[in-house]
């Protein structure tokens, strides 16, 4: 439980609706990466199809059951889903997503805000605007809610 003293951020870390944005955050993702190994080209540079790249349909095939995984986990910090998973282990996979997210996708976004105040200007390619714009800021997102949600899990099970 949520000691009586906790501060704002603490009760607003403890709410399970991150866990929830967390789950759908991983859903989508998981779709996404669904639809890109079935051949769709939703939100992919014109021409690319997933399935004629053997490496990115490799990714695409690993990445779909790890997003269900990290939807499940997700749910097992607000439902009974997973409960048999000692709570030390779910608060390290917890903790790993949301830092694999952050990690991943901070260089990019540190590139973002340097061009967005003018210290860089250099042309993007559509690939690298796609990935700048659209793909990591989607991971970095991921990488809060899952630090939410985490913190969340935490705090409300201690």
């Amino acid at each position: 439980m949520l000691p009586a003293r906790a501060g704002a951020v603490g009760r607003l870390l403890a709410r399970p609706g991150w866990a929830w944005a967390a789950v759908l955050w991983m859903a989508v993702f998981g779709l996404v990466h669904l639809h890109w190994a079935l051949g769709g080209g939703l939100l992919l540079p014109d021409g690319l199809r997933v399935p004629d790249h053997t490496a990115l349909f490799v990714v695409d095939v690993i990445a779909i059951p790890m997003c269900a995984a990290g939807a499940a986990l997700a749910a097992s910090f607000v439902t009974a889903v997973g409960q048999r998973i000692p709570r030390r282990w779910r608060l390290v996979a917890g903790w790993g997503t949301a830092a694999l997210s952050l990690v991943h996708s901070t260089p990019a976004i540190v590139v973002v805000l340097g061009r967005a105040v003018g210290i860089a200007h250099d042309r993007w390619s559509t690939e690298t605007t796609l990935s700048y714009l659209v793909y990591e800021p989607y991971w970095f997102l991921g990488g809060l809610l899952f630090l939410a949600a985490t913190e969340g899990y935490r705090r409300r099970s201690a």
